[in-house]
């Protein structure tokens, strides 16, 4: 689905005809997020995966975003580290999430209130 939207924020990194790095990156209008940042276990420690994250990082400046942001899971010390080295920072938040369906949706949103009176 993401190559139907914002496909210019679908990054691909090719090296000798092959693909070596991917990055799905996002922008709502106020914070940048980066998500799924993959390398190739061959060419990893070979400055692919910052080079993917400063073109994301430009791709969202170009779009007027001044944050980005991502999540790793927080066993994953070694990506930590590669962050961390890279100028990220640990965040004092909690990230949460919940599964949705995948039924489509009307765009009018025709909320059901409720009665305040007393």
């Amino acid at each position: 689905m993401k190559i139907a939207w914002q496909p210019d924020l679908l990054l691909v990194a090719v090296a000798g005809g092959r693909v070596v790095g991917t990055a799905m990156v996002g922008y709502e209008g106020h914070r940048g997020w980066i998500n799924y940042l993959a390398v190739d276990p061959d060419v990893q420690r070979q400055g692919v995966g910052p080079q993917i994250l400063e073109h994301a990082g430009h791709r969202l400046a170009d779009l007027g975003c001044v944050k980005v942001q991502l999540m790793v899971r927080t066993e994953n010390r070694r990506v930590i580290g590669f962050y961390e080295a890279l100028g990220y920072v640990e965040e004092p938040v909690v990230a949460m999430g919940k599964r949705l369906s995948a039924v489509p949706r009307p765009f009018i949103i025709e909320p059901a209130l409720r009665d305040h009176a007393r």
